[in-house]
């Protein structure tokens, strides 16, 4: 019975290919899609593809076109697909080779004028592992590029051992984030922070549960964020962790109208409570390791700093087989809590208090766990700070 369900398992990848790979011939066909609850009109016209009789162990060309229109959005793009895919029966995978995607996309609504763009991918796909290989994958247009390799990515649940990397670079990533954010607002954001990079490469061992993160670096509308992270046994009662994470912006207002173009209309109200604000810094800093004194995971550090609030805390984790010993402390301090009161409409409270503290202890286990809390607030005088409330349990 397992050796049936394993390759029912294994076919659920290969006979959608095996179909697809069959011969197709599909001349000016044409696809409408309107949904005017979202008020999208799309139109995919001029649909031409031919893929050649499956042959195996021969490549298999394919030939594609077609032209697709956001009517509502006055967005135009014609695409022209070019390569092979073909069916090794020694190796038992399918491979796709120089698959070559090129075209132009224009919009009067943001200014764009048949800008050319390109695609490449070159890898294959593993039958039996269920696993996904990309020697190539390259997108570039619009001032911005894409570079991706991918080494035996699981995609069923198979392989065990992975690796991959991947990076962005931009000189004015909000051209293309403009063509599926169509609401998206940077007139205000200056142009050296439109800019762009996210650079990660990574590495794991699935069976083992080692997992590798070499670098992680990221610019973003003006945020950068920089990281690594190392994690052995993360199946045993002691894993080994090591990781660092900062992130820092001297304005994180365009981050949050990156926020609210994805959301839309349902954080309006927030992201211009925010936008509002002058001091706009954030910084968030963390650091977790496994000691090896006493082999216990602890989260060193986890500060985040916006809006005169900083935000502390530090855990320590031991026994992970079992029920999970917690030892740690979550602290929020505000220097200045108007603006904080005047985000959530109460403005009014902040005749009474301007700064104040919270607390929490937590110790025990996950079954029992003890949870100390104490908050204090206070006024601020010509004679000094008044304390107006404090309550602990």
């Amino acid at each position: 019975v397992d050796t049936v369900n394993d390759e029912q398992k294994n076919d659920s990848i290969a006979d959608p290919l095996a179909i697809f790979l069959g011969g197709v011939n599909i001349q000016n066909a044409e696809i409408q899609f309107l949904d005017q609850t979202k008020k999208q009109n799309l139109l995919a016209s001029e649909i031409n593809l031919k893929i050649a009789e499956l042959s195996f162990d021969n490549p298999i060309d394919l030939i594609g076109s077609l032209r697709f229109k956001d009517l509502n959005q006055k967005l135009d793009t014609e695409l022209q697909l070019t390569g092979s895919i073909n069916y090794d029966t020694k190796k038992d995978r399918y491979g796709f080779e120089n698959i070559s995607l090129k075209g132009t996309v224009g919009s009067q609504k943001i200014g764009l004028k048949n800008e050319p763009f390109s695609l490449s991918l070159d890898g294959h796909l593993r039958q039996k592992e269920q696993d996904i290989t990309i020697d190539n994958f390259q997108l570039s247009g619009l001032g911005t590029s894409i570079e991706t390799t991918l080494d035996t990515f699981p995609i069923a649940g198979g392989s065990a051992k992975t690796e991959g990397q991947m990076k962005l670079e931009s000189q004015d990533l909000s051209i293309p984030l403009k063509i599926f954010l169509p609401y998206l607002n940077t007139n205000s954001i200056s142009k050296k922070n439109k800019r762009a990079l996210f650079d990660l490469s990574f590495r794991a061992d699935l069976e083992k549960g080692d997992f590798t993160v070499d670098k992680i670096e990221s610019f973003l509308f003006g945020a950068k964020l920089n990281g690594t992270f190392a994690a052995d046994d993360l199946y045993s009662s002691i894993p080994k962790i090591d990781g660092d994470l900062e992130l820092n912006t001297p304005d994180f207002s365009p981050l949050l109208k990156l926020y609210s173009a994805i959301q839309g209309s349902s954080s309006q109200t927030l992201v211009k409570a925010l936008g509002r604000e002058k001091k706009r810094d954030l910084t968030i800093e963390a650091s977790i390791r496994t000691l090896p004194e006493n082999n216990t995971v602890h989260l060193e550090k986890l500060e985040i700093n916006a809006l005169n609030t900083k935000v502390s805390s530090i855990l320590e984790v031991s026994s992970f087989k079992q029920n999970k010993e917690l030892k740690g402390s979550l602290i929020v301090k505000n220097k200045d809590l108007t603006n904080l009161l005047a985000l959530v409409n109460q403005s009014q409270v902040s005749k009474y208090v301007d700064n104040g503290e919270l607390k929490f202890q937590l110790a025990g286990n996950l079954d029992n766990l003890k949870v100390d809390s104490s908050i204090e607030l206070y006024r601020t005088n010509k004679n000094g700070q008044t304390k107006f409330f404090s309550d602990s349990s």
